[in-house]
């Protein structure tokens, strides 16, 4: 939250509690694997994380949201 970040499916809609608990459970791999699951965000096309790969999500970063009435 402090970096701005969330965690959307491949549409970009918000996770259901499936996908959340797989993608979480998926982590433990990512840690087994000697955090080989992390480091490969760096090497795939969406930056996306063993874990994430396995549950079909993305992590992006959440658009600023436009106030009605902006101070001028």
């Amino acid at each position: 939250m402090a970096l701005g970040l969330i965690v959307t499916d491949l549409q970009g809609q918000k996770l259901d509690f499936g996908k959340a608990l797989i993608r979480n459970l998926c982590k433990i791999i990512s840690n087994l694997t000697f955090t080989i699951g992390y480091i490969m965000a760096g090497f795939t096309e969406k930056q996306q994380a063993l874990h994430d790969v396995i549950a079909g999500t993305l992590v992006v970063k959440k658009q600023p949201e436009l106030s009605p009435n902006p101070i001028k």
